[in-house]
């Protein structure tokens, strides 16, 4: 343990914490209840103390998480994602799988590994489900969403040179069902990860609802308080 400076036994044989020459700030060693292997991560904080109760909080939850048989890995979205899809994939029809994997590449995975940087759980905050759908919305008027336009329009069709664009027609505004089935895709992902001890809680998932000015007189019995777009969804 050359390389380690100020290590202590904050349970002995069990939780290590240290600092690495040239590190203010302390890591932290688990040993893993019942199993081979050990955890090793920082603690994030430069004072010892802060540290300790740190440490153990950490090592209290991983024993909860063994005795119950929950995940004890370190979680991002994408690794939520490649675990929740190997789960679930089997059991989707063809329509499904395409609309579930091009839906999380192009938007989700764009949004929490690019804008939000990786940010692992439970880092995530509700602020940043919030955030997406502004994201969201404005994708196809971003630069990103216009290269993403571009390049499928220099794409050739299976059928000679000709070319096309599968997003030539796409709304700029993504309607209110689109989002919706989007807030199913995410609350589907975390809820099964919240289950399974992967994140320590159900995030708050809502999409937002484009404002529709109310109609002024009925028009085919309809309740004078609904919006035409909300009786066609709605009946």
């Amino acid at each position: 343990m050359s390389t380690y400076q100020d290590h202590k036994w904050i349970v002995p044989d069990r939780v290590l914490i240290y600092r690495r020459s040239g590190s203010p700030k302390y890591q932290m060693r688990l040993k893993v209840p019942d199993r081979t292997g050990y955890i090793v991560k920082s603690t994030k904080e430069r004072d010892v103390s802060l540290a300790e109760d740190f440490a153990r909080k950490e090592y209290t939850s991983l024993v909860y998480k063994v005795e119950n048989n929950l995940e004890i890995e370190t979680y991002d979205f994408e690794k939520l994602y490649r675990t929740w899809w190997t789960r679930e994939k089997p059991s989707k029809s063809d329509a499904r799988i395409r609309y579930i994997e091009g839906t999380v590449k192009r938007y989700f995975i764009q949004y929490f590994r690019n804008v939000l940087s990786n940010k692992g759980f439970p880092a995530l905050t509700d602020l940043d489900f919030e955030d997406y759908w502004s994201w969201r919305i404005g994708y196809w008027d971003s630069t990103e969403g216009q290269v993403n336009i571009e390049r499928s329009s220099r794409r050739r069709n299976n059928h000679g040179d000709q070319r096309h664009s599968k997003k030539g027609n796409i709304k700029k505004r993504p309607s209110d069902k689109s989002l919706q089935m989007e807030q199913s895709l995410l609350k589907q992902m975390f809820w099964w990860g919240h289950r399974r001890g992967i994140i320590n809680r159900q995030p708050f998932i809502r999409a937002p609802k484009m404002h529709r000015e109310k109609t002024s007189k009925l028009q085919d019995d309809r309740p004078s308080s609904w919006t035409n777009g909300e009786y066609s969804t709605d009946i």
